[in-house]
């Protein structure tokens, strides 16, 4: 085998080993990159896209935050003492919501003059977040109507025991107070359900303005998908495969 061959092969090994070598450090440089990515419902993402957003638009981004944070302090406040919430506070919630979702969807309508990308993901994560506070608000009147429901079965439990004493009057001493209980008992029972009808219609509209909320915030990523590049589809994708785990 003359030098020249020999020169040739060397050249042609160097040249593989470049390449594995290239392809090694890029795989563990796009690792390293995959496993900064926080997750959506994180406070690092939130912090991420607001310190990534050109400050000319931060106050914007801000703005919308402190709206949510001040709809999450309604929820919390009326579903910790977890007892039948009043209609009016509820009401409260879903008109909070609702101005919430069309201040965002204002600052949409603006943003496609600005075409940041970083802005239009901060509108997403409001958009999603309000998503995520209804469904806390829904799954706290779940549970409001849950122990609605225990609480008239008991009741309704105690209401036939007394009927079956005022039917058999004869073996009762004291049948007056006996049929002033049951009575009682009935009015309660009956206040009972009609606040668990009106929990029930409560949660009804909390479910259908969080899946609208759902609905808007999908097209809202897929529009970022479509619009901004390879950047786009892979912020998309990312999501997306968070939603199939």
């Amino acid at each position: 085998m003359n030098s020249y061959i020999r020169l040739g092969i060397v050249g042609v090994v160097v040249f593989i080993i470049i390449i594995l070598i290239f392809s090694i450090s890029n795989r563990k440089r796009k690792s390293k990159r995959n496993s900064n990515y926080h997750s959506i419902r994180s406070k690092e993402y939130r912090t991420e896209i607001y310190n990534n957003t050109p400050e000319e638009y931060q106050q914007s981004i801000r703005y919308l935050y402190n709206r949510l944070e001040q709809l999450d302090e309604v929820i919390v406040r009326n579903n910790r003492s977890l007892n039948a919430q009043s209609e009016q506070a509820v009401k409260d919630i879903l008109r909070r919501a609702a101005e919430a979702e069309k201040e965002i969807n204002q600052y949409w309508e603006l943003s496609k003059r600005k075409a940041n990308f970083y802005y239009y993901i901060g509108l997403h994560y409001t958009s999603f977040t309000l998503a995520d506070k209804l469904t806390e608000e829904l799954e706290s009147l779940r549970k409001i109507n849950g122990m609605l429901s225990d609480v008239i079965n008991k009741t309704q439990s105690q209401i036939n025991g007394l009927k079956g004493k005022i039917n058999d009057a004869n073996t009762v001493a004291n049948i007056g107070q006996v049929k002033r209980e049951h009575q009682e008992l009935c009015r309660k029972c009956d206040a009972l359900r009609k606040t668990r009808k009106i929990c029930a219609e409560q949660m009804e509209d909390c479910k259908k303005r969080r899946d609208r909320q759902n609905v808007i915030t999908a097209q809202r990523r897929d529009y970022i998908g479509k619009n901004f590049g390879k950047k786009g589809k892979q912020w998309r994708n990312r999501i997306m495969a968070k939603h199939k785990r």
